[in-house]
Formats: C-alpha cells, structure tokens, sequence
C-alpha cells in the first residue's frame, strides 16, 4: 500500500451526517465535500465518541475515550496531559501545522502543534463551567434565543471560517514554495455550522425558498434522560413552524458556506501539486439534532447528535467507495499513523480505535462503538454502544432505550419497553460493562466535576455570571498574506 508523505485533517463543527449531497441529502449543497467523497471513500455509520465539543475534540487528538484522558464536559479542555496523534506525528518527523478552532486549554500548552495560527481555545483557558452543573440542571437561557433568532446575516463565526480558509490557503501556498520541506501534518478547523443559527443572506434565502422538512407534534420523543438536557438548552417545546425553518435554512446555509471553505483549500493543495502524496480526512466533531424528537444541538445519543460525517481520500485509500462498517473519531488517531507508516509505540495499545485505511480495504463487519456524555443536562451518566443497525443507550439512574436503526431511523419506538427484547437489552448491558465500569466513570467524573466548581466559587457563583454569550469568541482577525 502507497503512503502518505502529508496529512490534511479538515474538521467542522456540529455538521451532522447527513448534512452533505453524497450522504443522500436532497436540499443542501456541498460540491466540494462532495468531490472529496468521490475520490475516496465515506464513512456511512460514523461516530463521535462524546456529543459535545472539547471533550470529543480531547477524544479524537488522543484515541482515547473520555474517561481515560480524562475531559468530561466543556469545562475540562485538553492540555497535553496524554499524547495526541499530533505529538506522534512530531516523533515521525512530520512539521505539524494547525489553523482555526482547536478548543483546548492554550497556546502555551504543549499539545503536539509546532505552530498554531489564529487558534480558538476554550474561553480564559477553563470554558463553559455551566456544562458540569448537574444538581439541579440549570437553564441555560441563551439556547432558545439564539434559536429564536435564526436569520440571516454576518456573524463573527463566518468571518473566523473566511480568515481560517485564508491562513490555509496562504500556509499551503508558503509551503509548496520552499525547497527543502518536511512532510507536514496541518489541521483545518472551521467553526460553522455550529450555531448561531444565522447565515450569509444570499445563502439563507436560498434555503428558505426551498421546502424545508417541519416537525410534527408526534415526532417528540419523550424519555426521562431528555429532561435535563430540554432544560438546559431552554426547548422544553417545540418552536413555531416558521423560527424552526429558520432554524433549519441557517443550519443548511451554514454548512454550504462551510463547504465553499473547504473548496478553497482543497484547490491549494492541487494548485500546489500536494494532491497525490497527501491524505484528506474530513469530519466534524458531532453532529447537531435540528428538532429531530423535539431536540436541538447536541448532548443526547439520537442519531442527529452523535452521527459526524467522515471522508478519507489520498494515497492508499479506494475512491468512490461507501464503507458501511460503524466508524468512529478515535479511529482518527490509528489511520494517521498508518498513513504515513509510523512506527507503533508501546503507549499506543492503550487506543482501541482502528485505521480507517484498513476498515475502509475490508468487507463490512461488526463493530460496537462507545459513546458517552456526562455533561450540558446529563443528570446521569449516559453510555451508548451502537454497531450501526441496533443502538443501545444506558442511564445509570433510568430506564435504558433500544432502537433498530435500520427498521426505525428516526429512532422513536423504544424496543427496551417491550418485554420480548428484555434478552437483547441484557445481552447489550452485559456487553457494555464488559467494556467500561459505569458506576466508577461516573464516580471519577462527579468527583472531578464538584472540585472544579467549588474551585470557580460553587454552583451559585458560577449560576449568578450573567449569561453574556452562548458559545467561545474567535480570535481578531489578523491578515493571512505577510
């Protein structure tokens, strides 16, 4: 098998699976994901190993799962503390680059970058202390306004995306000039789709002239584990019909304006003759729930969360390929490494992903993929085992949920309440705690989760911060040209 001598790691954000034309979607455009996917190979069953931002992206940098980093809410970001796939590719000789959002801890922590250009970290280096807030749950009030106002427009997230795509172009651009160069690593890290739900308005009205899909009062999914998480994020209803298209035309916008992004530097590096000796991996951290079962953003186990589009393409890897074995971001570690032929280290047998190169080369077969959240309205620790067809998720305080994911997609008829599947939730449950203690990764992450709270004051101090913003702040812009 050829190698790679580069590797481009292209991320988004909260961009759900189906949210691309090659994943089957009929109403958004994504040319150049699209183009991407036609010359390689897409993941059809991919998943985030942690529904929320900075511990899935602690998760995919290292191959770890969360509780073995550990990063369990938005508040516990990455800092270096276990080798990521970044600091591999260091010891391979690679010089690796990053651009745009990283959402770790800071720049000064050594995390594997020999350099980060215009890099988004957590918010004063500790982020969102809401996000481990467990008892009682709190409201976090700026949810449904930003909901409420989905619109179109310029936001300093499509600016960040604009100046992100830039510094790209123009490192790629420096790059391919020098003479004697390294082989590189650089991760591209946009911001959209991620909310607010506010886009370009040429691509906004696009999209509201289109016919939009539009919840039904019968698609709400009711479920004890779903209460915390509605309070958190303000939607314990539904939104009128004519803001939930809204929603969903900005949402789509977003991920066309995104695309177009991801076409500039896809064109940088053909332009610059890097296309052949280097491997593309596209993805998003998780996905994004849209008012599927009565549920925006992230932080539950359906489908439109934990699902993330995932495209691989370069040196070693089938073009125009669908692979239907359940993949994962954990894989992403393994794949680059494999890649580019690094030598295994000791320390990496602790990462129980796969290359996504291999699986990709194989016929389809039986995976079960952990997913875990603990945070942003998890009153209990919820742990999710899927291979794709079934999907098993199990709260330690409430009863568990069972979908058949190839009879039931929209996941809305709960096979767990039927008594002639009490077997097949055994047989899960049992295979669950084969894998992972539940009741002692709920106790380390409680014990965490308190002492960090108390550190910023306790829950009432934290709770009496006014609620200024919903989401981090790009960095200034600063020019990509020198």
């Amino acid at each position: 098998m050829s190698k790679a001598r580069n590797i481009l790691v292209i991320c988004s954000d909260q961009h759900r699976r189906d949210g691309m034309g090659c994943a089957g979607n009929p109403l958004v455009d994504t040319p150049n994901l699209d183009a991407l996917a036609a010359r390689g190979t897409r993941f059809s069953h991919a998943y985030c190993n942690a529904p929320i931002c900075v511990p899935s992206r602690a998760s995919f940098a290292t191959g770890l799962q969360i509780h073995e980093i550990p990063s369990w809410d938005n508040a516990d970001p990455y800092h270096g503390q276990r080798r990521s796939f970044m600091h591999r590719l260091q010891d391979a000789g690679l010089h690796t680059a990053s651009v745009g959002k990283l959402h770790f801890r800071d720049t000064k922590d050594d995390v594997g970058f020999d350099e980060q250009i215009i890099p988004m970290h957590v918010r004063n280096g500790t982020g969102t202390f809401y996000s481990p807030l467990r008892s009682p749950i709190p409201r976090i009030v700026a949810g449904r306004k930003t909901l409420e106002k989905a619109g179109a427009g310029e936001t300093e997230y499509t600016a960040y995306d604009t100046d992100i795509a830039e510094h790209a172009v123009q490192w790629i651009s420096d790059y391919s000039g020098k003479g004697d160069r390294k082989p590189f690593l650089l991760n591209v890290s946009f911001v959209n789709p991620h909310p607010p739900y506010v886009a370009p308005d040429e691509l906004f009205h696009k999209y509201m002239a289109k016919e939009l899909p539009m919840p039904e009062a019968e698609d709400w999914f009711e479920h004890r584990s779903l209460e915390g998480v509605r309070k958190y994020f303000d939607t314990e209803s539904m939104l009128p019909r004519e803001r939930h298209k809204a929603v969903i035309a900005a949402y789509y916008a977003n991920i066309e304006f995104l695309d177009q992004k991801v076409g500039m530097v896809l064109r940088a590096l053909r332009d610059a003759d890097l296309e052949k000796e280097t491997l593309v991996l596209y993805f998003s951290d998780h996905g994004e729930s849209l008012g599927e079962a009565g549920l925006y953003g992230k932080c539950n186990m359906f489908e439109g969360s934990v699902g993330v589009p995932l495209v691989l393409a370069g040196p070693g890897v089938a073009a125009e390929s669908v692979c239907q074995t359940p993949a994962q971001l954990t894989d992403i570690y393994p794949t680059v490494l494999d890649a580019v032929g690094a030598s295994p280290k000791p320390s990496d047998t602790a990462r129980k992903g796969e290359s996504l190169i291999k699986i990709a080369s194989a016929l389809t077969t039986d995976r079960w993929i952990l997913i875990q959240n603990h945070c942003a309205g998890a009153e209990t620790a919820t742990f999710t085992l899927t291979n794709g067809r079934l999907k098993y998720v199990h709260h330690l305080d409430f009863p568990p949920l069972l979908f058949d994911l190839v009879k039931d997609a929209a996941e809305r008829d709960n096979l767990a309440d039927q008594p002639e599947y009490a077997k097949e939730v055994e047989r899960l449950r049992t295979l669950l705690h084969d894998m992972v203690d539940t009741t002692a990764i709920d106790q380390a992450c409680r014990t965490s989760q308190e002492a960090r709270v108390q550190a910023q004051g306790g829950y009432d101090k934290i709770m009496a911060k006014t609620q200024t913003r919903a989401y981090s702040p790009p960095p200034e812009k600063t020019p990509a040209s020198k």
